[in-house]
């Protein structure tokens, strides 16, 4: 008996270690997301959802659903629903203000279902908490969650590009009724109009090709916007160093074979650019703004301290 026992134990452990994936059928086999430029200033975006993840887990007698979407964001509120989301970029207009429009949606529903609460997270430097973490007030509560479907963020630049975060937030849950609500697809416009919205555009070089990857990988429309000025400019390296011969020498060697690679290679030292971490912070900046071939690489080269020293900045973790 002990051993059936011990069997159907391990059985029972071994199904809550794999998630299934629920499968949402549609009529046309497109990608998650597609986008179709309507005109210079509108983006149509479509959002279609194939599927999702979900895994039940026992806490305390009381079952609860985790639900998953690989390699997509999720909320970070600790003790609210662990739920997927997914943030795309959208290339806009040099200027003006973004504003959206949700066109068309569907949605199906989940009865009787609690969905998985956020959970601390772990840290290799802390000792591990494995204690169960709830809000209780929320998940007794008449509250939607997240309160908006389409989350649009502040404009920012991308090198050769003026872009907009979009999120997509497919999952909405309501912790008294217990009922999840899923947004299969979803239609959004997408306008940039006028002259003024944040992080204006006010430079236009030729395209960097060594971030050409970075835009086709990380922004939908990327495409569509790449028939007003498909020239790129010529490769190019700055390397910043501390004022010393020796230093100067030695680099040199780089800067040639980088050269012959067929890189516009330019050599600054602190002297010209400034001793301080703000000058040398200027004087890139002025680099990538004014330069016929903005610096696609930035090399400092020296020490954080010692005697080839330059300034480095530095963030404080939290």
């Amino acid at each position: 008996m002990q051993k059936i026992i011990t069997f159907l134990f391990l059985v029972m452990a071994f199904t809550n270690l794999f998630s299934i994936w629920n499968d949402i059928p549609h009529n046309s086999t497109s990608e998650l997301f597609e986008t179709e430029e309507l005109d210079p200033n509108t983006t149509k975006l479509s959002f279609q959802l194939d599927g999702y993840e979900i895994e039940t887990e026992m806490i305390k007698g009381k079952d609860y659903q985790k639900i998953f979407y690989w390699n997509e964001g999720e909320f970070v509120d600790v003790g609210k629903p662990n739920l997927p989301r997914f943030t795309r970029f959208i290339a806009i207009p040099a200027q003006g203000k973004v504003t959206f429009q949700i066109t068309s949606k569907n949605n199906e529903v989940i009865q009787d279902i609690t969905v998985y609460p956020r959970q601390t997270l772990s840290s290799d430097s802390k000792k591990q908490d494995n204690s169960f973490v709830i809000d209780e007030e929320f998940y007794n509560n008449e509250v939607i969650f997240p309160g908006e479907i389409v989350e649009i963020g502040s404009p920012a630049i991308m090198r050769d590009f003026r872009i907009v975060p979009i999120t997509i937030n497919p999952f909405q849950y309501n912790p008294l009724e217990n009922k999840l609500s899923i947004f299969t697809n979803l239609e959004i416009t997408l306008e940039c109009d006028g002259f003024n919205g944040l992080n204006k555009k006010t430079k236009q070089h030729k395209k960097s090709k060594y971030f050409e990857s970075t835009y086709r990988s990380t922004i939908l429309n990327y495409d569509f916007d790449l028939h007003d000025n498909g020239e790129f400019q010529e490769p190019c390296y700055l390397f910043i160093y501390p004022d010393n011969a020796n230093v100067e020498n030695i680099l040199q060697i780089l800067a040639d074979w980088k050269h012959q690679k067929g890189f516009d290679v330019v050599m600054a030292n602190t002297s010209e650019t400034g001793t301080t971490l703000n000058e040398i912070k200027n004087y890139i900046q002025n680099a990538y703004d004014n330069w016929e071939n903005p610096p696609e690489f930035v090399c400092l080269v020296g020490d954080a301290g010692g005697n080839f020293s330059i300034p480095t900045g530095h963030l404080d973790g939290g």
